[in-house]
């Protein structure tokens, strides 16, 4: 859900199936505003629109699996992950048809383990000589961006986006620093719908 809230301005909340995101949106610059009526305008037609806009988003992802609440081994609720993203946004729409987006952007992420997990692997490494310890906080850094298109009329777009970069990661676990980081891919598929 996204909405205005004062000119140039709005905010969305989303969420999904393993997260929240709270985010913000401020347009730096728009050409293609209607022509006023009985008036004359520099302005592009409506028939093209491009606009430029700077982001900040957090998100809370939401950590659940039955098999291991089931199993009881680890309760993944007591993870816990938050991002911080620093988006741009570059979009055009065209006869209100087509819409085109490219969204660079950088995230921070910042994910705790769960304690009785981290102090279970350092009881274990005291007990069995073997450094099996996992650190109890992971930064990672993400680089990359979203290309998207959407299709549809008005106010209503199927839209198809693909989101590629790389990831930096790099924690101490079993005594040696571990590359998790690489390259990233993953396509997305949505519905948006406009209430004017």
């Amino acid at each position: 859900a996204r909405m205005g809230i004062v000119r140039n301005l709005d905010a969305g909340l989303r969420y999904s199936t393993n997260a929240l995101r709270l985010d913000g949106k401020y347009r730096v610059f728009h050409a293609g505003d209607p022509l006023p009526a009985g008036g004359k305008s520099e302005a592009r037609p409506r028939s093209q629109t491009i606009d430029i806009a700077l982001g900040l988003g957090v998100s809370r992802y939401l950590f659940s699996n039955p098999v291991f609440e089931v199993l009881d081994v680890v309760q993944l609720g007591d993870f816990e992950r938050w991002d911080i993203e620093v988006p741009v946004y570059f979009s055009a729409e065209f006869r209100e048809i087509v819409q085109l987006y490219a969204v660079p952007k950088y995230v921070f992420s910042r994910t705790e383990l769960d304690q009785k997990l981290v102090n279970a692997a350092e009881a274990a490494s005291n007990y069995a000589e073997l450094d099996v310890t996992l650190p109890s906080t992971v930064h990672s850094h993400f680089y990359g961006g979203t290309l998207g298109v959407g299709l549809g009329y008005r106010y209503v777009h199927l839209m198809l986006e693909l989101t590629g970069g790389y990831t930096y990661c790099k924690p101490t676990v079993l005594g040696r620093k571990r590359d998790i980081g690489g390259l990233t891919l993953y396509p997305g598929v949505g519905l948006s719908v406009e209430f004017p």
